[in-house]
């Protein structure tokens, strides 16, 4: 069997839990493993490839 986490959500309710209103909280929806022509995807390349990066704005 195996894991799977949704990132979206969890990251929603970790903000949530740090005192930041739902409302303020947008999530893209975007899928770089669906869209690795526009954006880069670890999960296309493999680990091998060396690059990640995560960002989030604080306004």
């Amino acid at each position: 069997m195996k894991w799977h986490i949704d990132l979206p959500a969890c990251n929603r309710l970790q903000l949530i839990e740090s005192g930041i209103p739902d409302a303020n909280i947008h999530s893209s929806g975007i899928c770089t493993y669906a869209s690795c022509d526009t954006f880069f995807s670890a999960r296309r390349l493999g680990t091998a490839s060396g690059r990640i990066f995560t960002g989030i704005i604080l306004k």
